[in-house]
């Protein structure tokens, strides 16, 4: 066609590199969502963002003929972080008690949203997977209908040998530190606040899981959107029991 014709003559014998002169080189990270179908840049929000009415329209000409695109619009919807593992505490034939849990964490700016931690530490009197069998992320009770749509408690099945859990109290997610570096040297104080869980439990095999959570209105919990942190460290107070 014409416009071919002129595309091919307006590209001549440039090679691609020579259209990339005056790109910009910060590399991105792209995949392509199943859901939407649309290409999202991967590892800079903290939400996923849904194209919703992808599957109603496309572009095609505007007045005068010009090409006017389709026009798309965006749901932010939250999505479940999760760190779930075993207490490497050795002495695996004794009874272990721990009494106090710690993370340390990394917030930013958490994007107007309240957002929480919520703590579980399992007990199990043999070594198994803390990941439910056939349910990872274990959000739900498969087949269950009258369950929410995320299971408030996340990992379990409802099937056998599995990790016995108690759920610890949440703990919202924000910066530690709640006064500016001026107003501790006026009061004479520190930064004294943790984020820690004094508990109680006891077992030969002890997990824990740490999952970010968002509540709606009516306290139900929902994936959560804007909670960025980083977790470097988890401390746990231990002894083994005596035989």
């Amino acid at each position: 066609t014409t416009d071919l014709a002129t595309f091919c003559t307006a590209l001549g014998d440039k090679r691609l590199i020579e259209f990339c002169q005056a790109c910009n080189t910060r590399q991105i990270i792209v995949g392509a969502s199943a859901e939407d179908w649309c290409l999202k840049e991967i590892g800079s929000s903290y939400h996923r963002e849904v194209c919703t009415n992808s599957a109603t329209g496309t572009g095609g000409p505007g007045p005068g003929g010009t090409y006017l695109p389709f026009t798309g619009t965006y749901e932010s919807k939250g999505y479940f972080s999760i760190l779930r593992g075993m207490f490497p505490l050795g002495n695996m034939d004794r009874e272990k008690q721990i009494n106090d849990f710690l993370i340390n964490a990394r917030t930013e700016f958490l994007l107007g949203n309240i957002n929480y931690w919520r703590l579980r530490v399992g007990t199990s009197y043999e070594a198994r997977d803390a990941n439910p069998d056939g349910n990872v992320l274990a959000f739900a009770y498969p087949g269950d209908d009258l369950a929410p749509e995320y299971e408030a408690e996340f990992s379990t099945d409802g099937g056998y040998c599995e990790v016995l859990w108690h759920r610890q109290s949440d703990r919202e997610i924000h910066c530690v530190d709640l006064d500016t570096e001026a107003q501790y040297l006026a009061n004479n104080t520190r930064p004294s606040e943790g984020r820690n869980w004094p508990l109680f439990e006891q077992g030969r095999f002890l997990y824990y899981e740490i999952t970010a959570i968002s509540k709606d209105h009516l306290g139900q919990v929902v994936p959560p959107v804007g909670a960025p942190f980083i977790l470097s460290r988890v401390q746990t107070q231990a002894r083994v029991m005596q035989a």
